[in-house]
């Protein structure tokens, strides 16, 4: 998955490590071939990809032989003809036929649009790469547009007759939690001319977040401010990241951060005009489809239900005290009279360590090896060459992410710095792909993707087994220091600053569906509230902090995303405790045995119930409460090592 900063120094990045000097790279062509992927495992030219396509248009066509035969629905003007729905004439060797299609192409598409994908990523810069996309794009529109007659002729047919066919018949056996979830949600499926309608609009939906990325990335120039010692720094996100991370001047930093914070705020009302549209067009399309609400919409894609939301906005205050107790220890190492966020990012120690790509390699297997041997053998045979693009160079895709092609593999993207912070990443990484590969070892094509819900525990698991082994090998008071002080962070960034961002998007999305104003001074409001409810007097926030939640791009991009960084990082926690702390040798197998049947589910069924596979009850408080008094011990045992050492 990208990595993604949503507050430049709201969410904390994983290592306070100064960037030291990697292996640098003016070109990709300097790079040895054991650092960069081998895409000829996908497909061996470009002539095989426009092959490809061709194969996808003909299974197209080839598929509209099935239109108007599937069940006994009448498509005049795109309108089920109620008269006939629940009725069989169908047969399940037809069903059988269409759902093999329907995801054979579905695979093929992915495959396709991972592969130009890779290449875009490693290559950014190339005009080719562009228009390949764009031709891939029209083509997978005329694939969602000729086939907009599939779930309505599905949705005529008899729930009970389909569900019996998949426990009589073995080809439709694979389909069985797919047809019980299509039909749970058949009160939200539109006629095909309207679906068809909402599928040629779905771009133009799509306008204002586009917009926004524009204005905030594209077309975004941020200034260059001299600090104390006459050097200027460009103030965009990554040098102010760097500059946050290393600065031991506080009137600096705040110089340094308030910058870049300016150059967002003077295009404020636009923000939020972009954000209004948002949420109206997201609020006009649930509506359509029959939610009662936005987040209805959202989690009833995966059953979800809105307590598991309610659950972690309810329970996340209580971290609050053990939080407000960290910022007082900051302040108490830097002497600081009053606490700007600008301050949260630097180290606490002068510890720092240089991690080259093959001992990060030899971590990260002795991290993993925590779950077992087949785990570990999988890690290995994934950490080899031609699998991973490590380095970064001009012109390559910024961050990092995991994507498995289909039929193939997984790949990953790093950009490796010799920090600790991108030792954390590739665990991260290597984590979704031993999901992934889990799961396409052990699920039929319709099963191999996961939902969004869990997708993230696998590789936050890892983090944490990575920072479990670090810590039991550290080498120095100021290693374990610096190496607590991560996790407080960590917890910052995946839990607390989460809460925050989500309780506003909540309310944001309540306003709009309740017909209250949407303008920038009601949603600033909004946002600072809550804001002073989790920071309080122990962080200075000044009168421009209520405008802050335009930064976050997920609240743009995503819909409701941002809360399953919070349940998937508390779910991790839970499962790599459970095995962790069991000191019997079987009992600790058996949950290592949970975890990975969690893995290797994939997605036959609900996130929820996936989840409990791994002993993990997420409809509960519990998961929360637990990562809440982990907190509690991360900051007292960061007291105790840092009064043993003096620092404060």
């Amino acid at each position: 998955m990208k990595t993604t900063t949503l507050l430049f120094f709201a969410l904390i990045v994983l290592s306070n490590n100064v960037l030291s000097q990697p292996k640098q790279y003016s070109n990709r062509t300097e790079i040895p071939n054991e650092y960069k992927w081998d895409l000829t495992k996908i497909y061996s030219s470009w002539d095989e990809w426009e092959a490809d396509i061709v194969k996808l248009q003909k299974e197209v066509e080839e598929i509209q032989k099935y239109k108007g035969i599937l069940g006994p629905v009448s498509i005049k003007k795109g309108v089920v003809d109620k008269s006939l729905k629940g009725k069989n004439s169908s047969k399940p060797e037809i069903l059988q036929k269409v759902l093999d299609a329907k995801f054979n192409m579905s695979n093929r598409a992915t495959k396709l649009y991972c592969y130009v994908s890779l290449w875009q990523a490693i290559d950014a810069r190339n005009p080719e790469y562009t228009a390949k996309t764009q031709q891939l794009s029209s083509e997978l529109s005329k694939l969602e547009q000729n086939f907009a007659w599939f779930e309505p002729e599905l949705a005529a047919l008899n729930k009970e007759k389909l569900l019996e066919w998949t426990q009589k018949y073995s080809g439709l056996k694979p389909y069985h939690h797919y047809l019980s979830d299509f039909f749970r949600q058949r009160e939200h499926i539109l006629p095909e001319e309207q679906q068809k309608i909402m599928s040629k609009l779905s771009s133009a939906l799509s306008t204002n977040q586009n917009i926004y990325n524009s204005l905030s990335v594209a077309d975004i120039q941020f200034d260059k401010v001299k600090i104390s010692t006459g050097d200027e720094i460009l103030c965009n996100s990554p040098s102010v990241e760097r500059f946050l991370n290393t600065s031991t001047n506080q009137r600096d930093r705040r110089i340094i951060g308030d910058s870049n914070f300016k150059t967002y705020i003077k295009n404020k009302n636009t923000y939020s005009e972009i954000y209004a549209g948002i949420l109206k067009s997201r609020w006009a399309t649930a509506t359509i489809y029959n939610y009662q609400s936005c987040l209805n919409n959202v989690l009833d894609a995966d059953s979800i239900p809105v307590s598991v939301y309610s659950a972690f906005l309810e329970t996340a205050p209580k971290a609050i005290p053990a939080i407000q107790q960290y910022f007082k220890i900051r302040k108490q190492v830097f002497k600081l009279d009053t606490l700007f966020k600008t301050d949260l990012n630097n180290s606490l120690t002068q510890f720092r360590k240089v991690y080259p790509y093959e001992q990060a390699l030899d971590i990260t297997k002795k991290a993993l090896s925590v779950f077992g041997d087949d785990y570990s053998k999988m890690v290995d045979d994934f950490l080899k060459p031609g699998n991973i693009d490590v380095y970064p160079y001009p012109g390559k895709r910024n961050g990092a992410f995991h994507l498995r092609v289909p039929e193939v593999q997984s790949f990953l993207l790093l950009n490796f710095n010799e920090t600790r912070g991108s030792v954390f990443t590739l665990a991260h990484e290597t984590g979704h792909a031993m999901h992934a590969t889990l799961s396409n070892l052990n699920q039929p094509l319709v099963s191999k993707d996961y939902p969004v819900f869990i997708a993230e525990v696998a590789s936050i698991v890892n983090e944490i087994a990575l920072v479990d082994y670090l810590v039991k090998n550290v080498e120095s008071p100021e290693e374990r220091i610096d190496l607590l002080n991560q996790e407080i962070n960590t917890f910052f960034g995946k839990f607390y600053r989460i809460a925050q961002l989500s309780e506003f998007e909540y309310k944001a999305y309540s306003r709009v569906e309740s017909d209250m104003p949407i303008d920038i001074e009601s949603l600033s409001s909004v946002f600072d509230s809550i804001e002073v409810k989790y920071y309080g007097d122990a962080l200075y926030r000044d009168a421009n902090e209520k405008y802050g939640w335009f930064r976050t791009q997920h609240l743009f991009n995503k819909y409701f995303y941002l809360f399953q960084y919070a349940t998937s990082y508390s779910a991790a926690l839970c499962i790599y405790k459970g095995i962790a702390n069991e000191p019997d040798h079987i009992m600790k197998q058996q949950h290592i045995n949970k975890y990975l049947d969690l893995l290797k589910a994939g997605g036959k069924d609900y996130p929820i119930d996936l989840i409990k596979l791994a002993g993990v009850d997420m409809t509960s408080k519990k998961p929360y409460t637990d990562v809440i008094e982990y907190l509690n011990s991360l900051v007292n045992q960061l007291e105790k090592e840092l009064k043993a050492i003096g620092k404060i």
